[in-house]
């Protein structure tokens, strides 16, 4: 939306309410978990129309189409019609593969950033996100921590082959203008980079990952309009 230059409030929900929120609002829930209970997150959005209307669209996928397709600018399309399938699967892929393989590195500093009254509402409910309780996730020792750190360089090393084999050699650009998974990773990113300090500081030993490669990503110009997003 910031990229569209598309206007919008952000309104901050604690943890322990979004679900309150979301059903407050109409809002559909992300996904329904193997149990059949439906699981509620961030982001969701209320659109009102001048004739007074309202919906509500609930993921940022979802909200990112909606808007692609209404901000019809060719010259900022994150889904082109001719790559689309594509697209989605190397997004899916990107999420996967390189996405959810940096969490457990930054997971102690997300709980930390949060409220005292809402980091252990936080740990509770990660089995519902992940499946596995908080602490099979979050490392709990050194070698622990190493080895997630093993796991996420192999998963970006990976990443930084492929754009390699595909023409973008040394380059940080999943291509030359930004597509909805380029988005989605440096959003990710600009949340780790946000929360991480004090004695938990991960980020530092990130940036130089890959010759510098994340780091520099963060740094086009397109992207310093997300900061808004998160950190207003």
């Amino acid at each position: 939306m910031n990229l569209k230059k598309v206007p919008f409030d952000t309104v901050w929900v604690p943890f322990p309410e979004i679900e309150a929120k979301a059903k407050e609002i109409g809002a559909e829930p992300t996904r329904i978990l193997p149990n059949g209970e439906p699981l509620y997150t961030v982001p969701f959005m209320t659109i009102e129309s001048s004739d007074g209307s309202k919906r509500v669209i609930t993921d940022s996928l979802n909200i990112a189409r909606y808007f692609d397709e209404k901000e019809n600018d060719p010259s900022l399309t994150l889904f082109p019609k001719d790559t689309a399938v594509r697209d989605a699967i190397f997004s899916q892929w990107l999420r996967d593969k390189v996405g959810f393989k940096l969490i457990p590195i930054f997971l102690p500093s997300l709980r930390k950033a949060l409220k005292p009254s809402e980091q252990q509402y936080f740990v509770d409910t990660r089995i519902r996100v992940f499946g596995v309780p908080y602490e099979k996730v979050a490392p709990q020792t050194d070698e622990e921590l190493e080895n997630a750190w093993k796991t996420a360089e192999e998963a970006l090393t990976a990443f930084a082959t492929i754009l390699d084999q595909a023409g973008r050699e040394g380059n940080h650009r999943i291509s030359p203008r930004p597509t909805y998974a380029e988005i989605e990773f440096v959003s990710v990113l600009r949340v780790y980079k946000a929360y991480s300090s004090g004695d938990i500081n991960a980020w530092p030993r990130m940036a130089k990952l890959n010759g510098g490669r994340w780091a520099r990503l963060l740094e086009e110009p397109e992207y310093d309009q997300l900061e808004s997003i998160y950190f207003k």
